[in-house]
């Protein structure tokens, strides 16, 4: 999943919210030596992705994708994704969308200090920039793909997949629809394992 949700599945406190986020944006020997509260939130992110990526949804969403896209099907879902999570926001949480992205950005800001370099660059200018709100649109679904593209050794174009959106709408939309229910429960059974503090 991407950003949106795995804050979604965080729990409300900025140390997990950071952890959920920190596996897309540090090296897996920086997220291990966070502290325990943000470690926790890192093993959930691990979880959510691990549990997506055997998903036979996903997988349903991923064979939508053709060539050159099919290599990269998995991140384009992932962004995919957040954006059916906009649009039926207010069926997985009680608190309106913006107010929900300013609160969990202010509750991560104490958090920076400990992070590696790149997320104290990268988590205030997400929401500065207002990146979790932007995939509910199709121009925004392609910023965010084109944002991910300039990070990849050989940018692939990835903005470019935004209109396999537009092509497959009802497919992809039905793929979450399916999909983020089960996920929303598999991670509260996670929650409830003492194996799950990271």
């Amino acid at each position: 999943m991407n950003w949106l949700a795995h804050l979604h599945l965080a729990d409300a406190d900025g140390a997990d919210r950071v952890g959920n986020l920190l596996p897309d944006m540090a090296r897996k020997r920086e997220c291990d030596a966070m502290p325990a509260t943000i470690r926790r939130g890192v093993a959930r992110h691990r979880f959510v992705d691990t549990y997506l990526d055997h998903h036979p949804m996903y997988f349903r969403s991923r064979a939508r994708l053709k060539p050159p896209f099919r290599r990269f099907a998995g991140i384009i879902v992932d962004v995919f994704y957040d954006h059916y999570l906009t649009l039926h926001w207010a069926t997985y949480c009680d608190v309106p969308m913006l107010d929900f992205v300013g609160e969990a950005c202010a509750s991560m800001m104490p958090h920076l200090g400990v992070l590696p370099p790149a997320p104290q660059r990268i988590i205030p200018r997400m929401c500065r920039e207002g990146w979790l709100v932007g995939n509910g649109t199709i121009d925004g679904i392609a910023r965010t793909l084109g944002r991910i593209d300039r990070r990849l050794s050989r940018p692939a174009g990835l903005a470019g997949a935004a209109r396999y959106l537009e092509a497959e709408w009802d497919g992809f939309e039905a793929d979450f629809l399916a999909f983020y229910p089960e996920l929303i429960h598999a991670v509260d059974e996670w929650k409830s394992r003492p194996s799950s503090a990271g």
